[in-house]
This record gives C-alpha cells, structure tokens and sequence, in this order.
C-alpha cells in the first residue's frame, strides 16, 4: 500500500475510517485460522489461475 510508516492511525486514513479503532481491533483481537485463510487463498488461486497442485 502507498502508505508511509504504516502504522495503525496511517492504514485507517488510508482507508477512509475516521479512526484505527477497527485496524487495532484485527491486529490485536481478531480470531484467525491458518486453515481457513489456507483454503480460502487455494479457493482464490483456483478461481483466478486454475491451479489445483499443492491445493
């Protein structure tokens, strides 16, 4: 992203939210699933590029 620093209050004006409230919230609370992102960057990749090996 085009952004300088990249930090939370950056990413959040980049974006157009008037605070970094929801940037801090995924960083630091958000649950995350290594297996759900996996399948959903294979279900991308598929679609995109019809690529099934390693998926």
């Amino acid at each position: 992203m085009p952004v300088p620093g990249k930090n939370s209050w950056q990413l959040a004006d980049h974006l157009g939210h008037p605070t970094a409230n929801p940037i801090e919230w995924l960083l630091s609370r958000a649950a995350w699933d290594a297996g759900v992102l996996r399948d959903e960057v294979c279900a991308y990749v598929v679609e995109h590029l019809g690529i099934l090996e390693g998926c």
